[in-house]
């Protein structure tokens, strides 16, 4: 998948900056950005972006959800690993039908319910 349908420039200008929701309580955090490895258990729930770093600030579950936290993840990180192994071994999606209005705290819920 192209970088731009991964990561949508038109969502990428709406993010808020990295640092914008860190006052807020995780109930008033939207996330609107859900990417995952289509071939794996790694997802990243997107929340704030840093354009000239290309850097997210995100809940990020690797894999284990009681490991599942939030933190700062590279945007061009992703996207070489995606590129640079077989598609059946790690592949990056955005999740279309994904609610943006989505926030934090539903996301929080929901990964550490499994």
């Amino acid at each position: 998948m192209s970088p731009e349908k991964i990561f949508p420039p038109k969502i990428l200008k709406v993010m808020p900056r990295i640092g914008k929701t860190w006052e807020k309580s995780a109930d008033q955090i939207k996330v609107p950005l859900k990417v995952f490895n289509a071939c794996g258990a790694q997802t990243w729930y997107l929340i704030e972006y840093d354009p000239e770093e290309r850097i997210f600030y995100g809940f990020c579950n690797l894999g284990d959800p009681t490991c599942a936290e939030c933190g700062t993840v590279s945007q061009d990180e992703m996207l070489e690993t995606d590129q640079s192994l077989s598609p059946l071994v790690f592949m990056l999606e955005r999740d279309f039908g994904w609610n943006a209005e989505t926030t934090l705290q539903q996301v929080i819920d929901k990964v550490w319910k499994n």
